[in-house]
């Protein structure tokens, strides 16, 4: 699940991730449960519509386990996925308190360089979607995609484009003989 949402492959990576969550919970493996939540969550973020309150919910049931169980890198990194949320829904008090708790495991494990690169993706992140902050502003309404390709991005661009469902499915087609290539 986890390669597919790097590749951008949302719908699939979410079926992934909520076949390997069955699995994980009817096999007991709660490593794998902590693990497959915060997986779940950040799949949702990616989503052209994001569920924020499943997503929390995902992430803070991640938390618990992961605490539970003692599995303090995962626990850091699903600190850094509730940050990433919560920056996002302006929370920043809480934004900053899963900042330090992440901080502060990751510095006791001596994986600051993990951190090092999940910040610096947030500053990407941050100076991509950077406003103007001297006063000129032109509202203009637009809607915002994943990156790459997928069966839900053939959809709304179609949609987009008000074309006939014979284009669609001949589409749709396409895209799955083209992945079978690959």
């Amino acid at each position: 699940a986890e390669s597919l949402l790097l590749t951008n492959e949302i719908s699939e990576a979410k079926k992934e991730a909520e076949r390997a969550l069955k699995d994980a919970r009817e096999s007991g493996n709660r490593w794998a449960v902590g693990v497959t939540l915060r997986i779940l969550g950040e799949i949702l973020s990616q989503e052209m519509k994001p569920n924020w309150l499943q997503m929390e919910e995902y992430l803070r049931e991640s938390l618990r386990i992961l605490r539970r169980i003692r599995a303090r890198p995962d626990l850091a990194r699903t600190y850094l996925a509730l940050r990433r949320l919560y920056d996002r829904a302006g929370q920043s008090a809480w934004a900053v308190d899963c900042h330090f708790r992440a901080t502060s495991i990751f510095d006791e494990l001596n994986m600051t360089e993990e951190l090092r690169i999940d910040n610096d993706q947030e500053t990407k992140q941050m100076l991509e979607n950077n406003e103007y902050k001297y006063g000129f502003v032109t509202d203009i309404e637009q809607e915002i995609i994943p990156k790459g390709i997928s069966e839900e991005v053939i959809h709304f661009i179609s949609k987009k484009k008000n074309e006939p469902k014979w284009l669609l499915d001949f589409r749709l087609n396409a895209y799955k003989k083209w992945k079978t290539m690959k």
